[in-house]
């Protein structure tokens, strides 16, 4: 079930990262630039482009510039109920 979240996670952030307009995703990629050790910026800026596909940065832009998917969101959206010891287990990374 973790697998499956994980994915709608990425795809919730995909959709929304789709809609972002293109300079507004390039502030994001020099902010995420900003973020690296020097000897992986210089990796990054040899690159003709790079964007959600990379990991990386789709960790980024995941955690600091899109809304996220709540594990509530989640479970009404498939429509699962999870117990306590379950909903913990989901929430643990």
């Amino acid at each position: 079930m973790r697998e499956n979240f994980d994915l709608h996670r990425k795809n919730h952030a995909l959709r929304q990262y789709e809609q972002t307009p293109e300079p507004t995703q390039a502030v994001w990629r020099r902010e995420f630039l900003a973020t690296l050790a020097p000897i992986l910026q210089k990796r990054y800026v040899a690159l003709p482009t790079f964007g959600f596909e990379d990991p990386y940065y789709r960790a980024f832009v995941m955690q600091h510039k899109l809304a996220p998917l709540t594990l509530d969101d989640y479970l009404a959206k498939t429509g699962l109920v999870l117990d306590a010891d379950e909903r913990r287990a989901l929430q643990t990374r």
